[in-house]
């Protein structure tokens, strides 16, 4: 019995970190918070990050003017993950990322990704 127990716990171990995407780098929302989590992310160039939305939450990226006024406007040639959609965004420059949820950015829902 034991031995049964820890075979099954590496075996929702092993589950859950593919779960995760490759990187393991995963941002999510919940239908029941208005955050990403976690909302602000310090990564290395060549990093993927999975982000996870749930039907009612998007991630656009926006720029830092937009960021800093509340803005909601996509950023031109940043990312999009869409709503209820599960994407990989590898980032391959070292710099600032913002982004938002276009529906609650007045309520606080927005973050950042750090790409060192």
């Amino acid at each position: 019995m034991k031995y049964l127990s820890k075979f099954f716990l590496l075996a929702c171990l092993t589950l859950a970190l593919a779960a995760c995407g490759d990187s393991g780098i995963v941002v999510d929302t919940s239908d029941r918070s208005m955050e990403f989590m976690p909302a602000d992310l310090v990564i290395n160039v060549g990093d993927t990050v999975t982000f996870q939305m749930t039907s009612t939450h998007n991630a656009i990226e926006i720029s830092k003017e937009s960021y800093d006024t509340g803005g909601i406007d996509a950023l031109e040639g940043g990312f999009q993950v869409t709503y209820g959609e599960t994407k990989d965004v590898t980032f391959t420059e070292p710099g600032i990322h913002y982004y938002v949820c276009q529906p609650h950015v007045t309520v606080g829902m927005l973050g950042t990704i750090t790409v060192q």
